[in-house]
């Protein structure tokens, strides 16, 4: 008969009554890792603390590799002493953990998703593609619990070449951008209340400001296309170039 640790990934424990944090998970949870813990508040000085919550993952998963190294256990204990869970073989379509990696040498999940305990609800499933490519891995997607915003109001045409305005310091117009600077209602303003954002831009604002007046603005071409230069391996042949 299975333990109710075997039937359970995720496991919470409230009204601990602990007020620090354990060292060690208990022996019934071997196989799990604390990945949560806010501690009981001891309002009296006597009596016990009261509260307290722990949340302990599952660090032992399911996988079709049986295999695993030296360097992957090194690599397991660093991530789960960062407080990281592995989300390979813990999701709906990936349980267990599928290869990742198939070759003539052997099959493998060395293709890891790893995520902190805190944003652990934000992964929705991981899936494993099974799709025959020029490759020796296999495509690992991962839907996450968000939603992203885009800026639809205005077309994106893409220009690699565009200009920007920058300052172009004038040695010889220095008093009279001072002298701007000084009296610029910018910094007319209480340090003591204002945020650290409204003071910088307040004053990111006056520089420009007494630039633009004392004609210290000059345009500069920036190029934003990207040149990709692929490194000239031994094995990167014509075959690779085409699958490309």
């Amino acid at each position: 008969m299975q333990s109710f640790s075997e039937l359970v990934d995720i496991f919470c424990c409230v009204e601990t009554w602990l007020v620090d944090k354990p060292l060690n998970c208990p022996p019934v949870l071997n196989g799990f890792q604390l990945a949560a813990f806010s501690g009981a508040v001891k309002e009296k000085s006597r009596g016990r603390a009261s509260g307290g919550l722990m949340v302990f993952v599952r660090t032992e998963h399911g996988s079709c590799d049986r295999i695993c190294n030296s360097k992957g256990t090194s690599l397991i204990e660093f991530m789960e002493l960062n407080s990281f869970v592995l989300v390979n073989g813990r999701t709906l379509r990936d349980t267990p953990s599928q290869f990742t990696y198939v070759s003539p040498q052997g099959q493998s999940v060395v293709d890891l998703v790893w995520i902190d305990s805190l944003h652990l609800a934000e992964v929705r499933d991981l899936e494993v593609l099974g799709i025959v490519s020029g490759s020796d891995h296999f495509p690992v997607i991962v839907s996450l619990n968000c939603v992203i915003v885009s800026d639809t109001s205005s077309p994106c045409n893409y220009d690699p070449k565009s200009s920007v305005k920058v300052i172009a310091w004038d040695k010889d117009k220095a008093d009279v951008f001072i002298n701007c600077l000084l009296f610029s209602p910018r910094i007319c303003i209480n340090f003591d209340k204002e945020t650290i954002n409204s003071i910088y831009e307040n004053l990111y604002s006056a520089l420009m400001e007494s630039a633009s007046q004392t004609g210290m603005f000059s345009t500069k071409l920036i190029r934003r296309d990207v040149t990709v230069t692929h490194i000239k391996n031994l094995w990167y042949d014509e075959e690779c170039k085409k699958m490309k």
